[in-house]
């Protein structure tokens, strides 16, 4: 008999009520939106949420627990009473949503016929290479026997046979529903194949088996029939999308208001999207790379810093390493900047900083450093994503620095360079003189960022560099002529 059977409800037929679905891996992002909603329902009075399992599992299963217990201990906004908890599983709740089942009140099933209308299904914890499941989702941690623990814990708070428990995560382990008579009175329980057979040979045995509930060498699930019978579920509907008839067995007989996700939850979900968040770190790339080669274009900077504040923004829910993650990209940054603006070349610095910032991201993307072969693996795809997309990004950058000082609008976004020219000196004029040019040798006469001005014998002329910056002093080599537009290089 589960725990919400043997509980008076406070209420008396007042209830308020709100609906909220829960879909999606169980993680530390899902879990801080439902709260939230939560938190919200209560604040408008509700003493009745009915939580609706909508293709609900994998993720933490650590998270799972802590979301139980929270959902287990919820009050109303006076802090009273305990809030009335329903979770309607119309089409099953596998691992991480067996947990949030557990830790409501009560719990429906509908009529649904099929392997996956169960409740109970562990087979990714206790198999992480199994496949047979429609759930594409990953379990962790995959550690079964702490998993299985936590879950029997919390079954046992809610009256549910911790036995049942065992039988999700031991395949082995023989299940049976016995009974006995006592004073006249039938009484049953469910007892193991171990506990049967110490029974029937004590002195005085009391059990007989009446049926057995799960045979050696499967793991357990139970179907809406099965999970009524053994004291999880308290009812059952008829039809898997009718909520109305999960209502009417509660009376809750007033609107049941529907706990929407606000605009911010919407779209921070959008941005942890895989392809919207390779896209933005793409962005970000992009625009850093070009604001290094063209340190006049101030658009790509507040554009990179757009993305990465939206891309770390979205993951600060979701992960407990959110911190180093942006520390490791900060420091990244700076040495990149290091290899740029201070060191000659670009060697073991400027390459650290790339893949500091690369791991940054990845991080970010986790709630946990990897432990399994699996995580690791899959962190490693994360990375790969973004090593090519720093790559594109790069090369992208690259071709727009070249070209971008000369479309006519888009070169607007530049500040123009400083000239340091001395007074009464002009800069070479002509066409013809900018070609007689080509090949001669001079002195950067200042910071050449990448345009600047060179002196060549006892003339100076605007130049600018092929992309990278040359210190003033530096001996420069004209290696081509675009009309007046004179590009220079270090020799």
């Amino acid at each position: 008999m589960s725990a919400g059977s043997l509980t008076v409800n406070p209420f008396q037929g007042r209830e308020k009520a709100y609906v909220i679905e829960l879909k999606g891996k169980v993680d530390s992002a899902f879990k801080e939106t439902i709260m939230r909603r939560i938190r919200k329902a209560i604040a408008d009075g509700a003493n009745t949420i009915v939580f609706h399992f909508k293709d609900c599992g994998g993720g933490d299963t650590i998270v799972a627990r802590a979301m139980a217990d929270e959902i287990r201990g919820l009050k109303d906004n006076e802090g009273k009473f305990p809030i009335q908890t329903i979770a309607f599983v119309p089409n099953g709740a596998p691992d991480t949503a067996t947990f949030l089942a557990f830790g409501c009140s009560d719990i429906v099933m509908a009529k649904v016929e099929g392997e996956y209308a169960t409740i109970g299904d562990f087979s990714r914890v206790v198999n992480p290479q199994f496949e047979g499941r429609r759930r594409a989702s990953a379990v962790t941690p995959l550690d079964p026997e702490s998993t299985r623990k936590s879950l029997r814990d919390l079954a046992e708070l809610n009256r549910i046979p911790p036995v049942l428990v065992d039988g999700m995560f031991l395949p082995d382990l023989e299940i049976f529903r016995a009974r006995t008579i006592r004073g006249g009175t039938v009484e049953r329980r469910i007892m193991t194949a171990q506990e049967l057979e110490a029974d029937r040979n004590s002195k005085d045995p009391q059990w007989q088996a009446e049926e057995q509930i799960k045979h050696k060498g499967k793991l357990l699930t139970l179907n809406y029939d099965a999970a009524r019978k053994y004291g999880i579920v308290r009812h059952v509907v008829d039809r898997p999308d009718d909520l109305d008839q999960v209502y009417s067995k509660y009376g809750l007989t007033g609107k049941v208001k529907k706990a929407r996700s606000d605009a911010l939850d919407a779209f921070a979900e959008f941005l942890r999207h895989p392809i919207v968040s390779v896209l933005l770190v793409m962005i970000g790339l992009f625009c850093i790379v070009l604001e290094i080669k063209i340190p006049g274009a101030t658009a790509p900077g507040v554009i990179a810093a757009l993305c990465f504040v939206l891309f770390f923004w979205a993951y600060w829910f979701n992960s407990e390493i959110i911190i180093l993650a942006i520390l490791l990209f900060l420091l990244g940054l700076v040495l990149i900047g290091i290899e740029v603006f201070v060191l000659p070349g670009f060697g073991f610095v400027g390459v650290s900083g790339i893949m500091l910032m690369v791991v940054g991201l990845g991080l970010a993307t986790i709630e946990k450093m990897p432990q399994s072969g699996a995580e690791w693996l899959d962190f490693g795809k994360t990375l790969t994503q973004f090593g090519i997309g720093l790559v594109v990004a790069g090369i992208g950058a690259l071709i727009m620095a070249r070209y971008l000082p000369n479309i006519p609008i888009a070169n607007r976004m530049m500040l123009a360079p400083p000239t340091d020219k001395p007074e009464g000196e002009a800069a070479l004029p002509g066409m013809q003189q900018a070609a007689a040019l080509l090949g001669a040798v001079g002195t950067a006469a200042t910071m050449l960022r990448p345009a600047g001005m060179a002196k060549f014998g006892e003339q100076f002329v605007d130049v600018v560099t092929e992309g990278g910056f040359v210190p003033a002093g530096a001996r420069v080599q004209v290696v081509e002529v675009e009309g007046n537009r004179i590009v220079v290089k270090e020799v």
